[in-house]
């Protein structure tokens, strides 16, 4: 049985603050949680409704993982879902070391503020190979319980880092070719990249900030059928929608 402590702690890992206090970060969802034990994650906690536990024996035991079997009532008193999951985890955050030197591409991301926006962004990442992310200290925190949701585990295999974007940049110019985002910039269609990149994407409503575009190497754009056909279309992509195109673009030219 839960106690009043232990499901208050819980629902306080609801807050940035007590997450980042005490290093964890919860999943819910049989699926969600299996991937991100088998990305290497490290569960603090496990709690299953007894159906879920012994379903999953062996996957628990393999794992040697430390859980604790809870009521349905229970589940529901814990749980973020509108439907309760059978079953939620508290994982540590993986190891916040500062940002190593690295030759590899990366991705930056200037104030996002969309939780499903940046779990997806997080997931593409990993698809395309980019396994370092810097976020502006405005960004939402990639440990949102609806940014885990979203990434399916890559959470842990791609570091996400949040520091001052103009200090990043400065100290790294002659190290990456930054690429912005932007509606009237080159075209990604004629755009040969300068390796190692760092793509730079905006906020959802206002793009990439003024001081940030003041030190960018090069604008690109996605080409796309805005008015060309007579019709108004809309203004922008989805932050996430136009990650995508890009590192598509950027990694299909690599082959």
């Amino acid at each position: 049985m839960l106690t009043k402590n232990e499901i208050k702690f819980i629902k306080l890992l609801d807050k940035k603050k007590e997450r980042d206090a005490h290093q964890i970060f919860i999943a819910e969802g049989s699926k969600l949680i299996k991937d991100i034990i088998n990305c290497g994650g490290k569960v603090k906690r496990l709690f299953g409704v007894p159906s879920w536990i012994s379903e999953n024996a062996t996957f628990i035991a393999n794992h040697n993982l430390n859980f604790i079997e809870i009521s349905e009532s229970e589940m529901n008193k814990i749980t973020g879902l509108s439907t309760p999951s059978p079953v939620l985890a508290i994982f540590h955050q993986p190891n916040n070391e500062r940002i190593k030197n690295s030759s590899n591409s990366i991705l930056i991301l200037d104030d996002l503020r969309d939780p499903g926006n940046l779990g997806t962004i997080i997931r593409t990442a990993d698809w395309f190979g980019i396994r370092t992310i810097i976020c502006s200290p405005e960004t939402v925190d990639c440990y949102n319980a609806k940014v885990i949701q979203s990434t399916m585990g890559s959470i842990i295999r791609v570091t996400v880092r949040y520091a001052l974007l103009e200090d990043f940049i400065l100290q790294n110019k002659t190290k990456y070719t930054f690429y912005g985002t932007f509606m009237d910039g080159i075209s990604i269609k004629s755009i040969a990249y300068t390796q190692p990149c760092a793509f730079i994407i905006g906020n959802e409503a206002h793009g990439i900030s003024k001081k940030i575009e003041q030190l960018i190497h090069q604008k690109i754009a996605i080409p796309g059928n805005r008015k060309t056909d007579g019709v108004e279309g809309p203004e922008s992509l989805n932050a996430a929608i136009a990650t995508a195109v890009v590192l598509y673009d950027w990694f299909a030219k690599q082959q």
